[in-house]
């Protein structure tokens, strides 16, 4: 049998000795990336229209384009899929990716070969250096984030490309050879288009394999989904892997059952001892690290919103490491774990950067600085350029500088700079609106399960919304309302009568549950981040409970 982990491994091996090498050498590294993504693409439709073969310099480039968003692509996207090619990339473009469409509407991205490339830059460092620090978690089995599809009918582009990557495998370069001894949970799976079917089989591969070392997910809202019905099913589950049959009560494609099936064997050992460990510690938080005892490391986001979801991970796997990813969007690799550092590094191997300075109230002062010249503690939002086709490519994506590793920075991601609730001109930022309810709830010790902002609207009055799991303090409402009138312009709003009172609405029963299932129908499973802003209504008839007086 092929060991494909040490072959990855000493493939990996390099890329990280070589992001080492270079930790000394930014600026130049940088500037030679710059300059290999223009020469590749010269020849492309953008890359004759904006003189890519003259620019030498970063200074020439930057004058000869400027900065964008995804509107200033869409054009551009829209003649690929009429088949066209060589119209961002001279590189074929081999499928697009969509986007969660968690804050804007969904967009799709273009990958190439050379994009895939810039991602395994970043990624093979990062997988190298858990292999070095913690070699405990790359001996046994992993499981890496697959969800289900939301909606089986795909654009009919002209140009035939696809839509969408496997899995998480993609970043890897494995996804050829996914049914290895690496991964527990088949590929397959992710055809299985009823979520609780998707789940049960999801329980039962993981269940099944006692050596589970490694979990890599994206928001850790995930483990909850994947995780919080496992007791109410042990029963069913285990009789399941004791025969190796699946319940009749799935509903599973015919052909996806049988590839599934053939995956799957009896294990009657296995099965009698997690039913031993559910009759002893299904009331305890060492339940699932008696079931997965070798579990070492939890890969998912750990900043910005993703902090929200953090308490069932804490509370059910303390035994196991909680390595923060970095920040992966995407259109790109921002920036990841290293070592043992406390902050993620920027991926320089991966894409040219730039970076828009932002002042205290995240307003942009218009400077923008590269890499090697960010300053400590100052917060800037993310600008990319890659192999994929987007030149200087505005991610809205607000950093902060928290040190450096040697001359690389390291970052912490701190919210969407784009993620603004704007109905009648109120323009409440998310981050404004985060640090205004952690202002409160710490006044009060308030440790609220789940919490939101959102507006809502009855009878043609529009308001915000105080969305919270937990006992409250009667000055809540006024204190928030409060902090959010510390806004200009949410306090004008309220002043002429725009926008009527803030509300507080008591969540009874599982507000995250509620909030997961409910993206869920709309967007991939593994892209639901939980948040403190949502700008859509009606999430009073999604939750169970009451306004508060």
């Amino acid at each position: 049998m092929v060991n494909t982990h040490k072959i990855l491994m000493n493939q990996y091996k390099k890329y990280y000795n070589h992001f080492i090498e270079n930790s000394y050498n930014v600026e130049e590294i940088q500037t030679k990336k710059l300059l290999e993504i223009l020469r590749k693409n010269k020849r492309s439709e953008f890359g004759q229209k904006h003189s890519f073969s003259s620019i030498k310099t970063i200074e020439q480039f930057q004058r000869n384009i400027p900065t964008e968003t995804y509107e200033g692509y869409k054009k551009y996207i829209n003649k690929i899929s009429l088949k066209r090619q060589a119209v961002l990339t001279s590189e074929k473009i081999t499928l697009f990716e969509p986007t969660s469409g968690s804050t804007s509407n969904s967009k799709l991205i273009p990958y190439t070969d050379g994009l895939r490339t810039e991602f395994l830059a970043g990624i093979a460092p990062w997988i190298y250096s858990i292999h070095k620090n913690y070699p405990q978690a790359m001996i046994g089995k992993q499981y890496w984030s697959i969800t289900p599809i939301v909606n089986s009918e795909k654009p009919n582009f002209k140009s035939g490309i696809k839509i969408g990557f496997e899995d998480d495998g993609f970043y890897l370069g494995t996804d050829n050879e996914r049914n290895n001894n690496m991964f527990i949970v088949p590929i397959e799976i992710k055809y299985v288009f009823d979520f609780r079917s998707f789940k049960y089989l999801t329980h039962l591969f993981l269940l099944k394999e006692k050596s589970l070392s490694l979990i890599s997910i994206w928001n850790p809202s995930m483990m909850q989904v994947l995780f919080e019905d496992i007791k109410a099913d042990m029963l069913s589950l285990c009789k399941d892997i004791a025969k190796g049959t699946f319940n009749d009560s799935l509903i599973i494609p015919k052909n996806i059952k049988l590839k599934l099936l053939r995956q799957f064997s009896a294990d009657k050992k296995r099965a009698e001892e997690l039913l031993n460990i559910y009759e002893k510690y299904k009331d305890t938080s060492i339940f699932f690290h008696k079931i997965f005892p070798n579990l070492k490391i939890i890969s998912c986001w750990t900043n910005g919103n993703a902090r929200l979801s953090m308490d069932f991970i804490k509370n059910n796997f303390s035994k196991s490491i909680v390595q923060g990813k970095g920040l992966i969007a995407t259109e790109c690799i921002v920036s990841i774990p290293i070592n043992k550092l406390k902050f993620p590094a920027v991926s320089i191997l991966s894409h040219f950067f730039e970076f828009l300075e932002l002042d205290e109230d995240l307003s942009p002062t218009g400077k923008i600085l590269l890499t090697h010249q960010l300053e400590l503690n100052k917060q800037y939002c993310v600008i990319v350029t890659t192999s994929g086709g987007l030149y200087r490519y505005n991610l809205n994506d607000i950093i902060s500088v928290k040190g450096y590793f040697n001359q690389i920075p390291l970052i912490e991601f701190i919210g969407k700079l784009d993620n603004v609730s704007d109905i009648v001109g109120e323009k409440l930022h998310e981050t404004y609106v985060k640090n205004s309810i952690v202002k409160i709830l710490k006044k009060y010790d308030l440790k609220p399960k789940f919490i939101m902002l959102a507006p809502e609207k009855e009878n043609n009055n529009i308001f915000y919304v105080m969305f919270i799991e937990s006992k409250t303090h009667d000055t809540l409402k006024l204190e928030i309302e409060k902090e959010l009138s510390k806004n200009y312009h949410y306090s004008y709003c309220r002043k002429i009568g725009q926008l009527k009172p803030l509300k507080v609405f008591i969540i009874k029963s599982n507000g995250a549950r509620d909030y997961i299932k409910h993206k869920a129908s709309m967007i991939k499973l593994g892209d639901i981040k939980l948040s403190y802003l949502s700008k859509e209504f009606g999430w009073s008839q999604v939750f169970e409970g009451s306004y508060s007086r």
